[in-house]
């Protein structure tokens, strides 16, 4: 069993939680949050609202950027000598828009888990900064186990420079408005019933 405790930071250096992340040996893992004074919990605070993982840190950093889904990911890429941040929700959240405002402006590579959540979760991370900076898209490789992360990469020994040079501009996934999609159905409907009739 290996416990990591990661400080979260927000933008000035001052730590708002800590992340204790306990892998164990079957593979498995426990997150919990604490406070800054290493108390219990968030105190009502939601994951949402706390900043990135190694927000402090990109006033100095270069771009691009790379966004992770988690601490580890992004730590491993920092150790490779890459700038990386990582969200610290989980799949199911997604920071606040005021959070994501600190890379406003930055060209930054959203690299998802290799997973669906992972996935959306990136995704929506992606159309809430989609308008506010240069958003790349590293989509993980098509024979990845689920869960598959940068981290991985990391441990694999990919060439992460030459990796990141893969990433693709990131699309902002049209939204569904049901009545367009029934008026465009219904005029097809239309012509196909025209050219029977001919």
């Amino acid at each position: 069993m290996t416990k990591t405790v990661y400080a979260i930071r927000d933008r000035r250096g001052e730590v708002r939680a800590f992340h204790v992340r306990t892998d164990h040996e079957d593979g498995t893992k426990e997150v919990s949050w604490r406070g800054p004074d290493k108390s219990s919990g968030l105190n009502g605070t939601p994951s949402s609202e706390l900043p990135l993982y190694n927000a402090h840190q990109l006033d100095e950093w270069a771009d691009p950027i790379v966004v992770c889904e988690g601490e580890k990911a992004a730590f491993t890429h920092v150790e490779a000598g890459f700038h990386a941040v990582a969200t610290v929700t989980g799949a199911s959240g997604t920071p606040s828009h005021d959070v994501l405002a600190d890379l406003e402006g930055r060209s930054i590579i959203l690299w998802p888990d290799a997973d669906d959540v992972g996935r959306e979760h990136m995704r929506r991370v992606g159309e809430s900064l989609a308008d506010r900076a240069a958003v790349g898209w590293l989509e993980p490789p098509a024979d990845a186990v689920t869960g598959w992360d940068a981290a991985d990469a990391v441990a694999e020994h990919w060439d992460i420079a030459d990796t990141l040079k893969d990433a693709v501009a990131f699309a902002v996934k049209p939204k569904y408005d049901p009545w367009t999609d029934l008026g465009m159905r219904r005029l097809a409907d239309i012509e196909v019933l025209r050219e029977t009739a001919r």
